[in-house]
């Protein structure tokens, strides 16, 4: 049977009374937060040079940490517009849709400034970095991340990265699989990317 069938409906909203009822009474799933990465493993990261923005790979890692989530695959060179004026970049973020296919949320513009002395880390620069270093077909077929050459086959000069698209699987294992090369003493997942940035704002007072 369809999930849009209308005969569902009556029984939704019955289910939907019910969980309400028991979240009331303080019953409820519980919920499984996504482990921080501390400052003990980023000066691991650091130390291994896991994320040395010098190499093709190093700079892939870095450019996947800067979005949290399961959703980086979705990202697109268009999505990004710098402007000449100023040293900033300009970031449309898509609307979001819910399960039933909804949209939640029109485009958003997002403005990244410049911190010219956290260079080379700030964004500015590695956007910058990262798309100089993917090939014309990156460009012309809006699509992001990108296998990356061997450092052995690098041209300093040229570009980085294959005309290959990196598989899902492979980003969404990214976080795991640097924590595993650096040694954590617990595997990180992407959501912990977005749980670290939240808890490190909330610490400084800025949510």
């Amino acid at each position: 049977m369809d999930k849009r069938d209308p005969r569902f409906k009556s029984i939704k909203r019955s289910t939907r009374k019910v969980y309400s009822d028991l979240r009331k009474k303080g019953v409820s799933a519980h919920v499984k937060h996504a482990p921080t990465i501390t400052t003990e493993e980023e000066k691991l990261l650091k130390d291994k040079m896991i994320l040395d923005v010098d190499t093709p790979k190093g700079l892939l890692k870095k450019i996947c940490c800067l979005k949290g989530g399961e959703d980086r695959r979705s990202l697109k060179p268009s999505q990004f517009f710098r402007l000449k004026t100023s040293p900033s970049y300009h970031y449309i973020k898509n609307g979001s849709k819910n399960k039933s296919g909804a949209l939640q949320a029109e485009n958003k513009e997002v403005v990244i400034q410049a911190v010219p002395e956290n260079v080379p880390q700030h964004l500015i620069y590695l956007f910058h970095l990262f798309l100089s270093k993917v090939p014309e077909y990156a460009i012309l077929k809006d699509v992001f991340y990108l296998h990356p050459k061997s450092t052995a086959s690098l041209n300093p000069e040229g570009k980085w990265y294959h005309s290959v698209l990196v598989g899902k699987n492979k980003l969404s294992n990214m976080v795991k699989e640097m924590s595993i090369e650096a040694g954590f003493s617990e595997l990180k997942t992407n959501y912990s990317l977005r749980a670290t940035g939240a808890t490190v704002l909330f610490s400084a007072g800025v949510i």
